[in-house]
């Protein structure tokens, strides 16, 4: 699995990190807790791979942007990194980039 690959598994599996608010029809804020009060305002998406916490935490972020402020990373490889170790990608020692091929002398 390529770098690319590795994202696209990330954000398909974006919803999986979220806990669901008593609605049932948004998220909790894994950052402020918004959501998890009496009025349910929370996290929303529209197209299931970009949400917004209506109380002012991201607009338009993916799980990546998300997950990387959670974990306080800065620049995205740190980001895709944090990612892949919280949707359960990531084996330690296993990189996002696929080994180069070695070449054999004979």
């Amino acid at each position: 699995m390529n770098r690319e690959e590795a994202r696209q598994y990330i954000i398909e599996r974006g919803k999986d990190h979220l806990t669901p608010d008593k609605s049932g029809k948004g998220f909790i804020c894994p950052i402020c807790g918004s959501g998890s009060g009496r009025k349910g305002t929370g996290i929303t998406t529209k197209d299931g791979v970009h949400f917004t916490c209506w109380a002012g935490c991201f607009t338009n972020a993916d799980i990546i942007d998300i997950i990387g402020l959670e974990t306080g990373a800065t620049d995205y490889n740190s980001k895709l990194e944090a990612a892949a170790a919280e949707i359960q990608y990531y084996h330690r020692g296993l990189p996002l980039e696929p080994p180069r091929k070695r070449t054999l002398h004979p």
